[in-house]
């Protein structure tokens, strides 16, 4: 009879869509359905509530895409960083079937209908453009991969010690918001941090990048999953050595040929060292005035000082020589024996005059000839065309060990430090 064959079909056909119920919808290759419509029968027809996570305890695998780097100038301490932001977790509610008819299933258009984590940001600046969803992915065994798009403005942490040698560390983290560790806990994929094959960097240049978990420097909450980047620039050397060390070195350099030049030619001398002094100044203020406000920078404030006391000893020099060039001789070649040498002449007797001699001999050093004012400015001449340029040399050479080659390689150049 007909409820029969009824009743035969109905016990074979509940098993099949309680496998279904527990393992996922099942579509047979017959079935010309498209994504849409799995989705629909997923979330709408077997009651699926987005407000229930997938586990007592969900994790979620991320990674994070570097797209773009840039920075205001070069000597900034604000970096703008725009990623994407891949968050995966299983939803066993969201398997399905399809005999191989959808490699995954794009549910952008049921975003507000699927359960996702929510997550924010935990940084130091301001977020640059809002939430932007690229893709949501919905393979068959449930797994979800949700793509995010952020851009954010990094306040990051540079030793101005050492400035411009040093290494800005920029710092942000991802934290959920509303679950707390129990509940749901965020996992690193196993390439945590990559960048894009056409990245786009502007005055950015990064040369390291770290991922961990959260500690109490990166977390404002201490119940809540968190993961850290770090990301860690450098400064472009090429763009301080042509605008502060190389004119630095010219200008001081430029002083010294004022050494080589005669005494006579004052204004010249004058015009080297003064325009080398005022064209030094309007140098470093103009670069200062892109610099950060702040009162330890040690390096740059070493080598400008140091620059400027060359500068200005040279000057000093040329009017401490022009004065003894010029200064009147009232007697020149005159003997430094007391006065009582030149009164008369009284002849020893015999018997003394080999006693006389030996008092004359032993205290003949007495009877050279002191330096004139002339010979004493050429002296100091000559020795300042040794000692100024070797000791500029000398600091210089230091400057750039110390600085540039010994202390950016120090530890605390490339880690975050605690506020």
């Amino acid at each position: 009879m007909w409820w029969i064959q009824y009743l035969r079909t109905i016990a074979f056909v509940l098993p099949l869509y309680s496998v279904a119920a527990q393992e996922g919808v099942v579509f047979t290759p017959d079935d010309n359905i498209s994504d849409k419509e799995i989705l629909d029968q997923l979330l709408l027809n077997r009651g699926y509530d987005k407000r229930t996570r997938p586990d007592p305890l969900t994790k979620i695998t991320v990674n994070v895409l570097l797209h773009s780097l840039s920075s205001p100038d070069e000597s900034s301490l604000n970096y703008e960083v725009e990623f994407l932001l891949y968050r995966t977790w299983r939803d066993e509610r969201l398997a399905f079937d399809d005999a191989g008819r959808h490699k995954y299933l794009n549910g952008m258009s049921h975003a507000d209908a699927i359960w996702m984590p929510s997550t924010y940001i935990v940084k130091h600046g301001s977020l640059k453009d809002p939430l932007v969803d690229m893709s949501l992915r919905v393979y068959r065994n449930g797994t979800v991969v949700h793509i995010l798009r952020r851009g954010i403005s990094i306040n990051c942490q540079g030793n101005l010690k050492i400035f411009p040698f040093d290494n800005p560390k920029c710092p942000f983290a991802i934290e959920s918001v509303a679950l707390e560790e129990d509940e749901l806990k965020l996992e690193w994929a196993a390439t945590p941090l990559s960048e894009a094959t056409s990245i786009q960097a502007f005055n950015a240049y990064l040369i390291s990048k770290n991922t961990g978990t959260c500690g109490k420097m990166f977390t404002w909450r201490g119940k809540f999953s968190c993961l850290h980047i770090l990301l860690v620039f450098t400064r472009d050397k090429n763009y301080y050595f042509s605008s502060v060390f190389v004119p630095g070195i010219i200008l001081v350099t430029s002083a010294f040929i004022s050494f080589w030049l005669d005494k006579g030619v004052v204004p010249a001398r004058v015009m080297i060292g003064v325009t080398t002094m005022l064209s030094f100044c309007t140098t470093t203020n103009n670069f200062r005035s892109s610099l950060p406000v702040v009162s330890n920078l040690t390096a740059l404030n070493l080598w400008d000082g140091v620059c400027m006391f060359f500068i200005y000893s040279s000057l000093l020099e040329f009017v401490t020589v022009n004065y003894l060039y010029r200064k009147t001789e009232g007697h020149q070649g005159e003997t430094l024996l007391l006065p009582c040498c030149k009164c008369r002449r009284v002849e020893p007797k015999e018997d003394q005059k080999d006693e006389a001699t030996v008092e004359i001999t032993r205290f003949a050093w007495i009877r050279s000839s002191k330096l004139s004012s002339k010979e004493l400015s050429f002296q100091i001449e000559n020795v300042a065309k040794i000692v100024f340029p070797t000791s500029f040399a000398i600091f210089v050479f230091i400057y750039f060990i110390v600085y540039a080659a010994i202390l950016p390689h120090n530890e605390d150049n490339w880690k975050i430090q605690a506020s």
